[in-house]
């Protein structure tokens, strides 16, 4: 037996503490295995790597010296039959918190335990399913803004009516009623354009319905707009403020449509006619307001699954989510050629009260959705089927492939490595569809519990090992990512 004595503390935020009392024997084997390390990566005058006496060492470098890296060494090597011994499943790498005492060594360690989920009776929860079809008036809306987007722009003498583009600056400042701490300035003088629109979106900036106040306006003409912002404004830090808005009309021009017809929809470059363009437009219009309305529908489905399921996970999953989260939004505003300070900077934010009040609840829910879902693919004993597994993981690495830029992997180790990836990835995404699929059906009450089935693949069907698999590539849009990391850095790490 390696250790003297263990014994575990539960914690109350999901983790135990382990104290281990290890046998002195054990710690004064690894001190000179700690002794050789040292003479082997460092040169000492006298002694070839590695033959150093011990006491040369103790007295070059300090029993103390010896000890830290004998600790470390022991713990790496004991630490797995530490966990056996105490019947603990981590959920995450545990730290070692404090080497209580070196003679006999006793360690103290936090361990993040498993999550756990107790999930609710999902069963008798409803939700209607009804997504609203694209309307006539959305696909002649859409043409119309295609038709704009092709349209030419001709300079006029005359103010401005609907339809006309209308370049303009803008700035903007709250009202004395409005102003709180100094603050004063929302839009710093600046140039925009924009279309005089019959009917704003509900998220045109700097509000809804501005674009008629530019209406009867000329050319290096001006006017004055208060706007009182309402509770539910699409623009949180404006709601129930007014603002005055201060606009110069620069310029007016009269966009020139294209006609309607079969030379349109070719000069495109996409279609050979106007009515294999209406359906294409109309198909697309489809497949997003389908895809936005599972967003939503899944989202509140899950979190009122959430809601009534009781969830329990250590605090570093949480933070390894947060992180992952916030190093994607600043890929993000990489992309769009923008830096995080800038971001912050603009927003008037500083970097702790971002992530504590704009990351962390979004990693929160993302987290506890996936481990419900997770649990409920596992009470429904829903598995992926082999064949369409190898058809999609097949099929994403052949996109890959064709996509410009690819660049075919190096060896047939790095080419295996990637398939992998992309086959995780790939059975990632259709566990997840089908338990989303399964929860529709609960939810719409098509679904009967006697009708769960499981057709799990063996594990020698993984087909990350099959040879006739396509080779892959990467692109921004299909990328594959790697799988979850369960581990954070917190002091040092087991």
């Amino acid at each position: 037996m390696f250790a003297l004595k263990i014994e575990t503390q539960p914690m109350e935020n999901h983790q135990v503490k382990l104290i281990a009392e290890l046998d002195q024997d054990l710690m004064e084997s690894y001190k000179r295995r700690a002794a050789r390390k040292i003479s082997q990566e460092t040169r000492i005058p006298g002694f070839r790597p590695g033959k150093a006496p011990y006491d040369v060492i103790r007295r070059l470098y300090g029993e103390e010296s010896i000890e830290k890296q004998a600790i470390s060494m022991l713990v790496d090597d004991t630490y797995p039959k530490m966990l056996e011994e105490s019947g603990i499943k981590p959920g995450a790498p545990g730290s070692l918190d404090d080497i209580l005492s070196t003679n006999p060594p006793k360690l103290a360690f936090t361990i993040p335990l498993e999550p756990t989920v107790e999930l609710c009776d999902y069963h008798a929860i409803r939700k209607t399913y009804q997504p609203e079809p694209v309307s006539e008036e959305e696909v002649q809306k859409a043409l119309d803004n295609l038709q704009l987007a092709y349209g030419t722009a001709e300079p006029v003498s005359r103010p401005a009516q609907i339809g006309d583009l209308v370049y303009i600056k803008l700035s903007g400042q709250l009202t004395e009623e409005a102003q709180e701490d100094n603050e004063k300035e929302v839009i710093k003088e600046r140039p925009y354009q924009l279309i005089i629109e019959e009917e704003d979106e509900e998220t045109a900036w700097p509000f809804k319905g501005f674009s008629k106040e530019l209406i009867g306006l000329s050319a290096d003409e001006g006017k004055t707009v208060i706007y009182q912002y309402p509770d539910n404004s699409p623009f949180e830090k404006l709601r129930g403020k007014e603002v005055e808005f201060l606009v110069t009309v620069q310029s007016v021009k009269e966009i020139k449509k294209p006609a309607l017809d079969d030379e349109f929809a070719k000069s495109t470059g996409e279609y050979q006619s106007l009515e294999e363009m209406l359906s294409s437009l109309r198909s697309n219009m489809e497949a997003n307001r389908l895809r936005e309305y599972d967003t939503k529908y899944f989202s509140e489905l899950v979190d009122e699954i959430v809601s009534q399921s009781t969830i329990k996970y250590p605090p570093v999953l949480l933070e390894q989510q947060t992180e992952e989260l916030l190093e994607s939004f600043i890929k993000d505003l990489q992309e769009r050629h923008t830096e995080l300070e800038t971001y912050l900077k603009a927003n008037k934010i500083d970097r702790e009260t971002f992530i504590e009040k704009e990351i962390r609840p979004i990693a929160k829910k993302q987290l506890e959705h996936s481990l419900v879902l997770d649990k409920i693919g596992e009470q429904e004993k829903i598995d992926i089927d082999r064949e369409t597994l190898v058809k999609e993981t097949t099929q994403t690495l052949q996109r890959f492939t064709n996509m410009p830029g690819f660049q075919s992997p190096k060896s047939s180790s790095e080419r295996q490595r990637m398939v992998e990836v992309v086959f995780r990835n790939t059975a990632e995404r259709l566990m997840n569809q089908q338990i989303l699929d399964r929860l529709k059906a609960i939810a719409t009450g098509q679904f009967k519990s006697d009708e769960i089935e499981s057709s799990a693949p063996s594990p020698e069907e993984n087909p990350a090992a099959d040879q006739t698999v396509a080779e892959p590539s990467q692109t921004a849009d299909e990328k594959p990512v790697p799988a979850k990391k369960r581990s954070a850095s917190r002091k040092k790490e087991i």
